[in-house]
């Protein structure tokens, strides 16, 4: 049987270059690549991605489409 790891990513300062919560809507994203690169390796290769944030909820959706933006697989 082959087991798959998890992996627990966080988004801001891992993903992405750091941005405060009040300046995310102003400021566009800056994707660590070289982590997303690894990160949809690992997915590809039947990894678990689970994205993990301290944002606040009401930034659900805003954060679903940024990732989505960015390409990370999870």
């Amino acid at each position: 049987m082959i087991k798959h790891p998890t992996y627990f990513v966080d988004i801001d300062g891992t993903l992405i270059k750091y941005r405060k919560f009040t300046e995310i809507n102003e400021i566009p994203p800056t994707p660590i690549q070289s982590v997303i690169d690894k990160v949809n390796n690992e997915y590809d290769n039947g990894a678990h991605i689970v994205i993990t944030t301290a944002r606040p909820a009401e930034l659900e959706l805003f954060t679903k489409q940024e990732l989505e933006k960015i390409g990370v697989k999870y």
